[in-house]
């Protein structure tokens, strides 16, 4: 699915609030989605009254290659100061390594499995390790702290220029 994060104020109170957007609007504070979002559809959320940030991240699936086994995983990618505010929403903190800066194109940050034999791959990756995500090669720096589901702690996480680096006709937000 997509998802909207917000910081709003309650009561006086900054909150993270995610709102996601899925094909079945009848579940409980999901709603229709149908179009790209847009730096466009950013500002107007910024502009909402209440709304304190909104933060805008790519996400696709990509094929990512260790010790040449091969594996497709979610991958996205967020300015990294969005990302920390992302990451911290959710209470999830760089275990090993550190997280990513503006410069890191070539560097990503993985999810914990990673770091787990026969989780991800047959060997676990190491800091400073290459992978090579849908055919470029980035280097890994960080491992994010188990989130307890395979699904998170398998992600891959990038700079939007290392994700426009995979992804090169990227426009369109895939999460705000």
């Amino acid at each position: 699915g997509q998802y909207l994060l917000v910081a709003v104020n309650v009561n006086g109170e900054e909150k993270i609030k995610p709102l996601s957007f899925s094909s079945s609007p009848t579940e409980k504070d999901h709603i229709e989605f149908t179009k790209k979002i847009t730096e466009s559809d950013l500002s107007s959320v910024e502009k909402t009254r209440g709304v304190i940030e909104v933060i805008g991240y790519y996400a696709n699936i990509v094929e990512v290659e260790h010790n040449n086994e091969k594996k497709y995983v979610f991958a996205s990618g967020a300015d990294p100061d969005d990302m920390k505010l992302l990451m911290e929403s959710f209470s999830i903190g760089v275990e090993k390594g550190r997280e990513l800066s503006s410069g890191d194109i070539s560097n990503v940050n993985l999810g914990y499995n990673y770091q787990v034999p026969n989780k991800i791959f047959s060997k676990p990756v190491s800091i400073n390790e290459k992978i090579i995500i849908s055919g470029e090669k980035f280097k890994v720096v960080g491992f994010y702290e188990s989130v307890g589901n395979p699904q998170d702690d398998s992600n891959i996480y990038l700079t939007e220029a290392g994700y426009k680096k995979i992804f090169t006709d990227t426009e369109e937000y895939s999460v705000l």
